[in-house]
Protein backbone atom coordinates (compact mmCIF):
# COMPACT_ATOMS: atom_id res chain seq x y z
CA UNK A 1 0.00 0.00 0.00
CA UNK A 2 2.80 2.07 0.54
CA UNK A 3 2.60 5.78 2.12
CA UNK A 4 -0.73 6.73 0.83
CA UNK A 5 -2.10 3.30 2.61
CA UNK A 6 -0.03 3.73 5.50
CA UNK A 7 -1.80 7.82 5.69
CA UNK A 8 -5.32 6.33 5.00
CA UNK A 9 -4.72 3.92 8.10
CA UNK A 10 -3.59 6.64 10.42
CA UNK A 11 -6.05 9.91 9.68
CA UNK A 12 -4.07 11.92 12.80
CA UNK A 13 -0.89 12.42 10.97
CA UNK A 14 -0.33 13.49 7.18
CA UNK A 15 2.24 12.23 5.14
CA UNK A 16 5.71 13.55 5.57
CA UNK A 17 6.11 14.86 1.78
CA UNK A 18 4.91 18.14 1.97
CA UNK A 19 5.98 20.54 -1.01
CA UNK A 20 7.92 23.87 -0.62
CA UNK A 21 4.99 25.15 -3.19
CA UNK A 22 2.45 27.37 -2.18
CA UNK A 23 -0.80 25.27 -0.89
CA UNK A 24 -4.15 25.36 0.32
CA UNK A 25 -7.34 22.97 1.29
CA UNK A 26 -10.33 24.77 1.57
CA UNK A 27 -13.60 23.03 2.72
CA UNK A 28 -16.04 24.46 0.53
CA UNK A 29 -20.23 24.11 0.21
CA UNK A 30 -20.82 22.23 -3.35
CA UNK A 31 -22.51 25.31 -4.59
CA UNK A 32 -18.90 27.67 -4.43
CA UNK A 33 -15.98 27.19 -5.06
CA UNK A 34 -16.31 23.80 -6.73
CA UNK A 35 -18.88 24.58 -9.31
CA UNK A 36 -16.74 27.51 -10.55
CA UNK A 37 -13.85 25.23 -12.03
CA UNK A 38 -13.62 25.14 -15.45
CA UNK A 39 -14.15 20.79 -15.85
CA UNK A 40 -17.27 19.98 -14.29
CA UNK A 41 -17.02 16.39 -14.38
CA UNK A 42 -17.09 13.00 -12.17
CA UNK A 43 -14.00 10.89 -12.03
CA UNK A 44 -14.01 8.05 -9.99
CA UNK A 45 -10.44 7.62 -8.27
CA UNK A 46 -11.92 4.59 -5.90
CA UNK A 47 -15.41 3.31 -5.20
CA UNK A 48 -15.52 5.61 -2.22
CA UNK A 49 -13.65 9.07 -3.59
CA UNK A 50 -13.83 11.33 -6.67
CA UNK A 51 -13.32 14.13 -8.53
CA UNK A 52 -15.88 16.41 -9.26
CA UNK A 53 -14.57 19.21 -10.66
CA UNK A 54 -11.05 20.20 -11.83
CA UNK A 55 -9.32 23.17 -13.26
CA UNK A 56 -5.35 23.89 -14.63
CA UNK A 57 -4.40 27.83 -15.24
CA UNK A 58 -1.66 30.16 -14.55
CA UNK A 59 0.13 27.81 -13.03
CA UNK A 60 -2.27 26.63 -9.97
CA UNK A 61 -4.09 23.65 -10.09
CA UNK A 62 -7.52 23.15 -8.52
CA UNK A 63 -9.11 20.02 -7.80
CA UNK A 64 -12.19 19.25 -5.98
CA UNK A 65 -12.77 15.96 -4.26
CA UNK A 66 -15.20 14.11 -2.41
CA UNK A 67 -15.36 11.05 -0.65
CA UNK A 68 -17.59 8.51 1.39
CA UNK A 69 -14.87 8.08 3.77
CA UNK A 70 -12.21 9.94 5.28
CA UNK A 71 -9.05 9.39 3.29
CA UNK A 72 -5.69 11.59 2.41
CA UNK A 73 -5.30 12.82 -1.40
CA UNK A 74 -2.01 13.23 -2.30
CA UNK A 75 -1.52 15.75 -5.75
CA UNK A 76 1.80 15.98 -7.14
CA UNK A 77 3.21 17.95 -10.27
CA UNK A 78 3.95 15.95 -13.58
CA UNK A 79 6.31 18.66 -15.52
CA UNK A 80 8.50 20.22 -12.76
CA UNK A 81 11.86 19.86 -13.64
CA UNK A 82 11.23 18.48 -16.87
CA UNK A 83 13.41 19.53 -19.69
CA UNK A 84 16.21 19.89 -16.90
CA UNK A 85 19.42 17.30 -16.32
CA UNK A 86 19.39 15.45 -13.25
CA UNK A 87 17.34 14.18 -10.80
CA UNK A 88 14.76 16.91 -9.88
CA UNK A 89 12.40 16.77 -6.51
CA UNK A 90 9.01 16.34 -7.26
CA UNK A 91 6.63 18.45 -5.80
CA UNK A 92 3.59 17.08 -3.76
CA UNK A 93 0.76 17.97 -1.51
CA UNK A 94 -1.45 16.06 0.67
CA UNK A 95 -4.90 17.28 1.78
CA UNK A 96 -7.43 15.07 4.18
CA UNK A 97 -10.75 14.48 2.62
CA UNK A 98 -13.94 14.35 5.03
CA UNK A 99 -16.88 11.93 4.68
CA UNK A 100 -19.55 15.11 4.00
CA UNK A 101 -17.81 17.97 2.38
CA UNK A 102 -16.48 18.75 -0.76
CA UNK A 103 -12.51 19.83 -0.40
CA UNK A 104 -10.84 21.94 -3.03
CA UNK A 105 -7.13 21.45 -3.41
CA UNK A 106 -4.88 23.89 -5.12
CA UNK A 107 -1.36 23.27 -5.88
CA UNK A 108 1.02 25.76 -7.53
CA UNK A 109 2.70 23.82 -10.79
CA UNK A 110 4.98 24.51 -13.29
CA UNK A 111 4.25 24.50 -17.22
CA UNK A 112 5.96 22.79 -19.88
CA UNK A 113 5.65 24.19 -23.41
CA UNK A 114 2.38 25.30 -22.58
CA UNK A 115 0.94 22.79 -20.75
CA UNK A 116 0.42 21.68 -17.00
CA UNK A 117 -0.31 18.22 -15.74
CA UNK A 118 -1.06 17.12 -12.04
CA UNK A 119 -1.73 13.54 -10.43
CA UNK A 120 -4.22 13.11 -7.77
CA UNK A 121 -3.63 9.85 -5.95
CA UNK A 122 -5.89 8.10 -3.51
CA UNK A 123 -5.18 5.03 -1.56
CA UNK A 124 -2.56 3.79 -4.69
CA UNK A 125 -5.41 5.08 -7.19
CA UNK A 126 -4.17 7.90 -9.24
CA UNK A 127 -5.68 9.83 -12.22
CA UNK A 128 -3.60 12.45 -14.21
CA UNK A 129 -5.24 15.55 -15.29
CA UNK A 130 -3.60 18.36 -17.76
CA UNK A 131 -4.08 20.81 -20.19
CA UNK A 132 -2.82 20.27 -24.02
CA UNK A 133 0.98 20.96 -24.82
CA UNK A 134 1.80 23.66 -27.31
CA UNK A 135 2.98 21.54 -30.09
CA UNK A 136 4.20 25.36 -32.20
CA UNK A 137 6.71 25.73 -29.66
CA UNK A 138 8.52 22.89 -30.85
CA UNK A 139 11.45 23.57 -32.91
CA UNK A 140 11.51 23.71 -36.86
CA UNK A 141 13.59 21.49 -38.10
CA UNK A 142 14.26 23.06 -41.04
CA UNK A 143 15.18 26.21 -39.07
CA UNK A 144 19.35 25.62 -39.70
CA UNK A 145 18.12 25.79 -43.40
CA UNK A 146 16.42 29.17 -43.03
CA UNK A 147 13.52 27.22 -42.69
CA UNK A 148 11.16 26.13 -45.46
CA UNK A 149 12.25 28.72 -47.91
CA UNK A 150 16.00 28.84 -47.15
CA UNK A 151 15.61 24.94 -47.79
CA UNK A 152 14.00 25.34 -51.24
CA UNK A 153 15.91 28.42 -52.20
CA UNK A 154 19.06 25.91 -51.47
CA UNK A 155 17.40 23.34 -53.66
CA UNK A 156 16.77 25.54 -56.48
CA UNK A 157 20.01 27.02 -56.28
CA UNK A 158 22.10 23.70 -56.27
CA UNK A 159 19.89 22.65 -58.89
CA UNK A 160 20.48 24.99 -61.37
CA UNK A 161 24.15 25.66 -60.79
CA UNK A 162 24.71 21.98 -61.62
CA UNK A 163 22.39 22.94 -64.86
CA UNK A 164 24.84 25.96 -65.82
CA UNK A 165 27.98 24.04 -64.78
CA UNK A 166 26.88 21.14 -67.13
CA UNK A 167 25.67 22.98 -70.20
CA UNK A 168 29.61 25.00 -69.97
CA UNK A 169 30.99 21.93 -69.89
CA UNK A 170 29.35 20.89 -73.04
CA UNK A 171 29.54 24.37 -74.40
CA UNK A 172 33.04 24.00 -74.33
CA UNK A 173 33.86 20.60 -75.86
CA UNK A 174 31.54 21.63 -78.78
CA UNK A 175 34.15 20.47 -81.24
CA UNK A 176 34.49 16.71 -79.85
CA UNK A 177 37.78 15.15 -78.55
CA UNK A 178 40.84 16.57 -79.71
CA UNK A 179 43.59 14.37 -81.10
CA UNK A 180 46.74 14.67 -79.32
Amino acid sequence: MGVMGAAAQDNATAPANQSDLEQTAETVDDETLADTLEHQERIALTNQTRIVAWEITGGTAQVALESDMTAWASISDNVAGIGQGGAVHVPETSHQLSRTETTVATMAVESFQGGESVTVTVNGESVRLSTEMDESSDENPLQYFGGESGLFTGMIMAVSMSGAATWFVLWREESGVIRA
